[in-house]
């Protein structure tokens, strides 16, 4: 059995046999020829994915790790590959989310005699460790925050950051009170006449969720659970193709939430990146099947800006 070599990438026999058993790589056919005996071929595109899948092996990756990189790199993976390992990479995901969440609740217990919603206080540990304030951008933000709320007459936490990524994340962005929509804005900077690139994500995301509930008539929550559950559950059967189209979309999007072409991480350069934006772009391909077809991301925030009817900074409304 040869070795593989191209692009500066060496590949052995065993390497290929390894992704051959994972199903990376398709085996070779084997054609008689008559008197002549036999001869083998490989499929079209294997020597392109074993070249790609050559420069990610590293040691303690695993087949859907190398599946997801490769699909990243462009190289043609096979569309039964693809799918499922997004869903074990999703599955991975919401494990060690899950695991994070209940290490917090074990160091922050309920007080005894006390029952909380069991939502709210999954929403308040998440939250806890996504704003820990462990960080100097993260302190700066909730500072900032503060001092917006205070200027504008609302009494703000000692962590205004966390308070609002627990309302988050225990509550429908439809059932936000228009009161309580207002201060996150205030706090984030929104309603500046320069605002931050944080606002500018809140901003963007608020108009991408209206949108997709004023095209799809679902909540968010709705459209969130019912499609991020049927790529766990392995329904979803989503291909190269359509994957690639939604991750292109998405890239079309990234100034509106202010993400500069300086701020951009290459996501082939870790797993755990690779990941995050596969599946990000499974879950807008769900969406864009709900959506008419055709429908891309700046129709959805579109739709969005009109179903608001409220003020967003000029650059989103204008990029959008």
């Amino acid at each position: 059995m040869a070795t593989v070599r191209g692009a500066g990438v060496s590949v052995s026999a065993a390497q290929l046999e390894r992704w051959r058993q994972w199903g990376l790589l398709p085996r070779a056919t084997r054609a008689w020829r008559g008197r002549h005996g036999s001869v083998s071929a490989l499929p079209e595109d294997s020597v392109e994915m074993a070249i790609a899948l050559g420069r990610h092996a590293r040691r303690r990756r695993t087949w859907v790790d190398l599946a997801v990189l490769a699909w990243l790199d462009g190289a043609p993976v096979r569309d039964a590959v693809l799918s499922r390992a997004l869903r074990h990479g999703a599955q991975r995901m919401v494990e060690t989310a899950q695991e994070l969440i209940e290490k917090e609740l074990q160091a922050h217990p309920v007080p005894a005699g006390m029952a909380l919603d069991p939502a709210f206080e999954q929403a308040e540990a998440l939250a806890r460790i996504t704003a820990s304030g462990a960080s100097r951008p993260e302190r700066r933000l909730a500072r900032q925050m503060r001092t917006r709320l205070q200027a504008a007459n609302y009494e703000g936490s000692e962590n205004p950051l966390r308070d609002m990524l627990t309302y988050a994340f225990a509550t429908p962005v439809d059932a936000f009170e228009p009161e309580v929509a207002a201060q996150w804005w205030i706090a984030l900077g929104a309603l500046e006449e320069a605002p931050p690139d944080t606002a500018l994500s809140a901003c963007a995301g608020a108009v991408l969720m209206a949108g997709l509930q004023s095209l799809t008539g679902l909540r968010r929550d709705t459209l969130f659970a019912q499609d991020i559950g049927s790529i766990l559950a392995g329904e979803a059967a989503l291909g190269r193709q359509e994957l690639s189209l939604a991750r292109q979309d998405l890239s079309t999007a990234l100034p509106l939430f202010g993400i500069r072409d300086e701020d951009r991480l290459n996501p082939t350069d870790s797993p755990l990146v690779a990941h995050h934006v596969a599946h990000f772009c499974a879950v807008w391909a769900m969406f864009l099947r709900r959506l008419p077809e055709g429908t891309r991301v700046r129709e959805v925030m579109h739709a969005g800006l009109e179903s608001l009817g409220a003020p967003v900074p000029g650059r989103v409304a204008m990029a959008a």
